[in-house]
């Protein structure tokens, strides 16, 4: 874990990146290579960003088992929820949309 005074000391610019290079601290967020903090925009999707949100950085993804609703959001799923004999429509009536997933598996008509 990444000393107070150094992480306070890096978070001001006080210190030179060689001289927290070598220290992480990921609750503060904190990179190895520099003494910086990550954030939303900078073009890197960084450990505590997901698509939902910073969609700027990261791509649209899902853990395993897991996949991407059909409305756009960026929320992700459980995938044994496609072809469960519920139809998980554009109407969202059980909170997701699998249209997209050909028709829910067949669920959806």
């Amino acid at each position: 874990m990444l000393p107070a005074i150094l992480a306070a000391a890096c978070l001001t610019g006080l210190a030179s990146a060689q001289e927290t290079v070598k220290f992480v601290d990921s609750g503060q967020g904190l990179d190895e290579d520099s003494c910086s903090v990550p954030q939303c925009g900078d073009g890197a999707c960084d450990a505590n960003e997901t698509f939902v949100t910073c969609p700027e950085d990261c791509a649209p993804g899902c853990a395993a088992g897991s996949i991407l609703d059909c409305d756009g959001s960026g929320a992700c799923w459980l995938a044994e929820y496609i072809g469960d004999g519920y139809c998980d429509g554009s109407a969202q009536e059980y909170l997701f949309d699998f249209c997209c997933y050909e028709n829910d598996g067949g669920d959806c008509t």
